[in-house]
């Protein structure tokens, strides 16, 4: 990330990679923004096409549905920046696992995370053979986000777009997966899986 600041006496800093503040009557909120970009080179050309920020703002999700896997594959990944001595620093790269059996299924096409950053929803609107869609919900461990469900549409037909639009509620409670159908299928975390 690339930052600098504006003091309030319209004194400002050089882009770096950090900027420090003694207290917060030196900081101006501006225009300014801080620039994000994929560590790797197999960012596709859609990084940055949807994201999300967690509401206590500790947590940002970037998806890149384009994104390369190690064998040069399109399998699409999502960036987790956390922030940490104000600016957001690179946490994890979430890639799809075998589950897609080397289809394309456009990971990162849709991303939300919880208020919290506990929980993540991760749309593939392509998964399938036949192109039907999935959701992927991981939950935050202390060895970083682990796949905690795979969700399928009930009734999966070709082109669905199952995971188009995915949407946590605050708490982490429900999940609503939107598709290319005119529907919205709602799942409810209950004992232990999403139903």
């Amino acid at each position: 990330a690339r930052v600098r600041y504006i003091s309030t006496d319209a004194i400002s800093s050089m882009w770096s990679d950090s900027v420090r503040f003694t207290t917060k009557s030196t900081f101006l909120p501006t225009g300014e923004i801080s620039k994000l970009m994929a560590y790797d080179l197999d960012i596709g050309r859609h990084y940055g096409v949807c994201l999300s920020i967690s509401r206590n703002g500790l947590f940002l999700a970037v998806g890149d549905p384009l994104a390369l896997n190690s064998q040069g594959i399109q399998k699409g990944a999502v960036y987790i920046y956390k922030k940490a001595d104000f600016r957001f620093q690179l946490y994890a790269k979430i890639t799809p696992g075998s589950e897609t059996l080397g289809v394309y299924g456009a990971f990162g096409s849709s991303v939300d995370i919880s208020d919290n950053g506990e929980k993540l929803v991760v749309g593939a609107p392509l998964f399938g053979t036949l192109g039907y869609g999935a959701a992927y919900i991981y939950v935050l461990s202390p060895s970083g986000y682990l796949l905690e469900q795979l969700l399928e549409p009930v009734l999966a037909t070709n082109q669905q777009g199952f995971g188009t639009e995915v949407k946590i509620t605050p708490r982490s409670e429900i999940v609503a997966i939107g598709s290319r159908l005119n529907r919205v299928d709602t799942y409810y975390y209950l004992q232990g899986t999403w139903n």
